[in-house]
Parts: structure tokens; sequence; C-alpha cells
């Protein structure tokens, strides 16, 4: 009960929960499509409680080419869902969407 307190106590300050929450970035796993496009999802919670997934394309210069090594991303879509699995599901989804849109 008090642990309840406590954590509700932290989340519901921004301050509090940066002192006491991890500011790292969550492990994560990703497909790359063949115009080097990354399709994210993570394999740890985030600071919410919850996974991610998301779309990252390549910018700068050479990125649309691929003559030059990529320096930069954009994140283009971002989504916290309950479970690995959605996150997962929802990033292989685009992934085979973007893939098909490149192949027309």
């Amino acid at each position: 009960m008090l642990d309840k307190v406590l954590e509700d106590i932290i989340n519901g300050d921004a301050t509090l929960r940066g002192l006491f929450m991890a500011a790292r970035v969550p492990r994560y796993r990703y497909w790359q499509a063949s115009d080097g496009a990354m399709f994210v999802w993570t394999t740890e919670r985030f600071g919410d409680g919850k996974f991610g997934s998301a779309v990252l394309v390549p910018t700068g210069p050479g990125a649309r080419s691929g003559k030059r090594k990529v320096t930069s991303w954009r994140t283009t879509r971002e989504v916290h869902v309950q479970s690995r699995a959605l996150a997962k599901a929802r990033a292989l989804r685009l992934f085979k969407q973007h893939e098909l849109k490149l192949r027309a």
C-alpha cells in the first residue's frame, strides 16, 4: 500500500520522476527497409511503463542516395503501447506496408 502511494507521488511530479526514474533509453530491436528507414520496437519499458514502436527515417547529406554514412535520424511515428507484442506487431505491419510501397 505504501509503495503504491509513493509511486503515485513520484509519478505525479516531473522533478521527482526525473530523480527516481532511470533516464536511459530502453533496449530496442528493428527491421531496416531497403531505402534505409528503420522500424523500431522496444524490448524494455519506457519510464511511463509502456513499450514503444517508431519509424526512423535517415536525414542529412547522403541519406537518400546512400553514398554517405547517415549521421542523423528523424522520428516520423512513435507510439507507446501496453505490451511488447503489440509494439513489435505494429513495427512489423508498418515495415511490410513500407516495403510494398517501395516495390510498387
